[in-house]
């Protein structure tokens, strides 16, 4: 009877244990927080310039509300909707309202709300988790596209560490070609009940023949899971004499 190593055995049933462990945590239902916070500074990189923005992005689940409250360049309070964006400049007491003809993908929210989710979103927007494999240290996992972007996109991959949290998400296009690149850093937590979150996100995005559209570095001061918004933005209203314009 042949020899059995236990521990070359045991090592082997621990990896595909954790394996599984791993694409449950990733494919699984993810559901938004009731309410969250996030302190912010954003700097996007594009052919147009740079823009820097500093503030506060708050979210409820219901009723929905997205609002992100911008201290600099300029002062305002911006109310997303998939219908409408609200903004408001408290220094000047005047707004701008855009109606949309048509419900409008909520991306802004994407790029806070998805952070609080195991798979950083790619569940939401229709990814189909495939095989998950050991990578060193890590793990990696490649998702298959939805079919309303299966003509764009090959594939997606993950790169996760060993404490479950993606560190790294690459797209690729049909000709194999990188489409956008995000790495996930610095993980803390914004509650004992809700999973880990990056505190660093810098995400690049490029053209078909691999040249660069834009570069957005994202860092969050801190995230607050589950707790009442402020009244302020809560029951938001403009107040009174406050010039509105409205676009369409």
């Amino acid at each position: 009877m042949a020899s059995v190593n236990f521990g070359k055995t045991t090592r082997l049933f621990a990896i595909i244990l954790a394996l599984g462990a791993f694409g449950n945590a990733l494919a699984g239902a993810e559901t938004p927080p009731p309410t969250a916070s996030w302190d912010f500074s954003r700097r996007q990189t594009k052919e147009s310039g740079v823009d820097e923005t500093r503030g506060t992005a708050y979210y409820r689940a219901s009723p929905h509300l997205f609002c992100v409250s911008v201290e600099s360049p300029v002062r305002q309070i911006i109310f997303y909707d998939a219908r409408q964006t609200l903004i408001y400049y408290p220094d000047s007491n005047r707004a701008i309202r855009l109606d949309y003809d048509s419900d409008q993908p909520m991306v802004f929210e994407s790029e806070f709300l998805y952070l609080l989710y195991g798979d950083k979103g790619l569940g939401s927007l229709g990814f189909t988790m495939g095989a998950v494999s050991k990578a060193g240290q890590n793990f990696s996992s490649a998702w298959k596209p939805p079919k309303k972007s299966a003509r764009q996109i090959d594939k997606a991959t993950t790169l996760m560490d060993g404490s479950q949290n993606v560190v790294k998400i690459e797209i690729f296009g049909k000709k194999k070609n990188v489409l956008l690149v995000s790495e996930y850093s610095d993980y803390s937590l914004a509650s004992a009940a809700a999973p880990a979150y990056p505190r660093r996100v810098s995400t690049k995005t490029f053209y078909d023949d691999g040249s660069a559209l834009s570069s957005v570095a994202l860092d969050i001061g801190g995230a607050t899971v589950g707790s009442p918004l402020p009244d302020s933005i809560a029951n938001f209203s403009l107040p009174a004499g406050c010039a509105l314009q409205v676009m369409q």
